[in-house]
């Protein structure tokens, strides 16, 4: 349904590899940190694709040794450096005096071992001295998941790291999403409905949007299976979450702004090294949403849902009552909403004799019913399933696909709400459920 090179292009996405090749091109050894579950391929086509784009000649060389091995040795064997030791010094001498060096050699390890992390400090420290030769020697970059007992050097002038911490947003995702589907013979419920699956589960992580794109969920239980799945797949369960910190992480946090530079918290890289914390500009710090399920967490992650369906389905539903409220506004004329009975909640009449556009489904429905309002009384079943998913979303409580689409059928049965339109058809805005983009809708002047 959807490619990685799609999730590459995200703005935040394609910032955090500008970001890892302009330190590159700043000459500044970087080491980048990713999480458990996301692919390194993703970064390090991100990376290279960005140090092409500036011209850098990067060169990539996998590292498939045990931590035992000296890393100045092994670079050494790789790119054909005479040295006599495995010391920084020593291969920056060697490294400076052969020719035709790339730019940037990118180093891609499944693990960022505490050796390998200090070699690529110590190089940087070593090229801080300022001798004629260090522009010829390449910068490192080395990528992958940091070791669970690896103590950090602190950042430097010529060193740093970059943490894939804040990167792709909830609005990205439900973008993704919404281009995910777009090529889907689906109902515009089933595509409104899957939409915040995508968004609600992906938090955070790109490698499970695309796990639930290729089998789309089609209920909140077979979405917390596919999340239990996901969850046995990365190793996660009760106790060693719990290990992790996962316990105090009660619920989202928005203290700490992400940062790519600083990473998540200390206290916390252990959860956010197995790919279990996850943080967005909009979601801050949280669990990631398998792993709810692993903790048995289903409020959180069920409010989560709710949380996304809030745009795209309360946005259609509203849009449908302010179309029964267009046709009796056209039929009926002003006042309508308040001629024969009122609310008795009086802050809803104030509301109602300022604009009839204000009337809820409830009102609506009891006009129907004691024959006020002269309308097929099959718009009463309409009515009905719309007060009852309404009322479901204004208190907390996802929406199951088939309650969507039950609506949707029974909006296809009844006449069309405006004579010109064919069916519901056209009472379904965009998916982003923008009640203004209902076609037709009359300017109200105050």
């Amino acid at each position: 349904m959807i490619l990685p090179l799609s999730i590459s292009r995200l703005p935040s996405v394609s910032l955090f590899f500008e970001s890892v090749v302009g330190d590159l091109a700043d000459r500044i050894n970087t080491v980048v940190c990713l999480p458990g579950r996301l692919p390194r391929e993703l970064v390090i086509d991100g990376v290279t694709d960005a140090c092409h784009r500036r011209r850098l000649h990067l060169v990539q060389w996998s590292i498939v040794t045990s931590d035992a091995d000296v890393p100045g040795l092994l670079v050494s064997r790789e790119f054909g450096l005479r040295c006599q030791t495995a010391d920084p010094p020593e291969v920056v001498q060697a490294w400076s005096a052969k020719e035709n060096s790339p730019d940037i050699v990118l180093l891609d390890a499944k693990t960022l071992s505490q050796v390998w992390i200090e070699f690529v400090h110590d190089l940087a420290r070593e090229l801080r001295r300022p001798t004629p030769s260090a522009p010829k020697v390449p910068v490192l970059c080395l990528i992958g998941v940091p070791s669970l007992g690896a103590e950090l050097p602190e950042r430097d002038v010529n060193f740093r790291f970059r943490w894939w911490w804040g990167v792709l947003s909830q609005c990205e995702l439900r973008s993704l999403a919404q281009a995910a589907i777009a090529d889907q013979q689906w109902s515009d419920a089933r595509s409104r409905w899957t939409s915040a699956i995508l968004s609600a589960g992906s938090v955070g992580d790109p490698s499970l949007f695309v796990e639930l794109c290729s089998d789309p969920p089609t209920s909140i239980r077979a979405f917390h299976d596919s999340l239990s799945v996901a969850a046995n797949a990365a190793g996660w369960n009760e106790d060693n979450l719990a290990s992790a910190g996962a316990g105090s992480m009660i619920c989202p946090s928005l203290i700490d702004a992400p940062n790519t530079l600083a990473g998540p918290p200390k206290g916390m890289r252990k959860l956010w090294a197995l790919g279990a914390l996850v943080n967005s500009v909009d979601e801050g710090s949280c669990l990631h949403s398998a792993a709810l399920v692993a903790v048995k967490r289903f409020y959180e992650l069920d409010h989560r849902v709710w949380r996304e369906q809030v745009t795209p389905l309360f946005g259609w539903i509203d849009s449908i009552r302010v179309g029964f409220c267009e046709r009796l506004t056209g039929r009926y004329k002003k006042g309508w909403s308040y001629r024969w009975v009122g609310p008795d909640n009086e802050i809803e009449r104030q509301r109602l004799l300022r604009d009839d556009f204000s009337c809820e489904v409830r009102h609506i429905r009891q006009l129907l019913r004691e024959n006020h309002i002269q309308e097929v009384k099959v718009w009463d079943a309409v009515l009905e399933t719309m007060h009852n998913l309404r009322n479901n979303l204004a208190h907390g409580i996802p929406l199951e696909l088939t309650a969507v689409e039950t609506l949707e059928q029974k909006l296809n049965e009844a006449p069309p709400i405006r004579a010109s339109e064919p069916r519901a058809a056209a009472l379904l805005p965009a998916l982003a459920g923008d009640r203004d983009a209902v076609p037709g809708r009359p300017t109200r002047v105050r």
